[in-house]
């Protein structure tokens, strides 16, 4: 009798470690994006960063800073459920940057994932 109870409570405690989620975990399909040249003609230009929720629990964006007042981004969704896609679309206003020549900005995601802060680089020619 009292091997069966230890074989049951030993059963219960696997089953229940094993019942754990995982945390959220972003996933990005790229981290760096290049904005090719932006000129007179080219002053505003948009790229995408996709991303998918691959942990077992939602996915929430907090934030998105950039380190450059001529990027700014904006996100699909600042929640995701597992499995779910978004994306981050990221402008460059070439106006708003001062410096010429090969350029590289970085925006930092916040997120509720270990660890917290994901950066993405953004390259791009400034005529």
């Amino acid at each position: 009798m009292r091997n069966k109870l230890i074989r049951l409570i030993s059963l219960a405690v696997i089953i229940a470690s094993g019942c754990k989620e995982k945390p959220p975990k972003i996933v990005f399909m790229y981290q760096t994006v290049n904005m090719g040249v932006l000129d007179s003609t080219h002053k505003i230009t948009t790229k995408t960063f996709r991303f998918k929720n691959r942990g077992g629990h939602k996915l929430v964006i907090k934030n998105i800073a950039s380190d450059c007042s001529c990027t700014v981004a904006k996100f699909t969704k600042d929640s995701l459920s597992q499995g779910q896609e978004g994306e981050i679309l990221i402008t460059v206003n070439r106006d708003q940057i001062i410096e010429r020549g090969n350029l590289e900005r970085r925006a930092v995601v916040e997120s509720n994932t270990t660890p917290i802060l994901h950066s993405l680089i953004i390259k791009m020619r400034v005529n």
